[in-house]
């Protein structure tokens, strides 16, 4: 049974951020799954379709390091979807000063990439299955997007 209600994950290509759109799939949400490639988010959301046929899954790129990719892929999201019911803010980066690491690297826009993936690109911690809140630059720019799509 395919519900109306939509799931973002993102980091959703492996790991826990894949079982969770797996879980979401089964569950009858149509499943949007991030990845910071397109091709290893299109690859996950194959495999899923093919473990679930009657799912309705997509892979895309996301870049949380990237404003500039976090606003285009926000436009792209409000520009295809109505509304999103469920965020799985699942993606991160290691820390640049963890051990054996190299020269911290940034961002085109200044940030470190540790500190622009894990909290500019999202600023909230979700619990799986829970209305996202606090989100302020991802989730709140596809929402005023959708908000300003909708007839007064």
């Amino acid at each position: 049974m395919i519900t109306s209600k939509l799931v973002l994950i993102t980091g959703g290509s492996r790991g826990l951020g894949f079982a969770a759109a797996r879980k979401f799939a089964r569950t009858g949400f149509r499943v949007v799954l991030t990845s910071r490639s397109a091709a290893r988010a299109d690859e996950a959301a194959t495999t899923l379709r093919l473990e679930t046929p009657e799912a309705v899954i997509r892979g895309m790129a996301l870049d949380l390091s990237s404003l500039g990719n976090v606003r285009a892929f926000a436009a792209e999201l409000a520009a295809q979807e109505d509304a999103l019911h469920v965020l799985v803010a699942n993606a991160a980066n290691l820390p640049a000063n963890m051990p054996n690491a190299k020269v911290p690297e940034y961002t085109a826009e200044g940030f470190e990439t540790t500190f622009a993936t894990n909290h500019l690109g999202r600023d909230c911690k979700v619990v799986l299955g829970c209305i996202h809140r606090g989100c302020y630059y991802a989730v709140g720019l596809v929402r005023r997007r959708i908000k300003a799509l909708r007839p007064s």
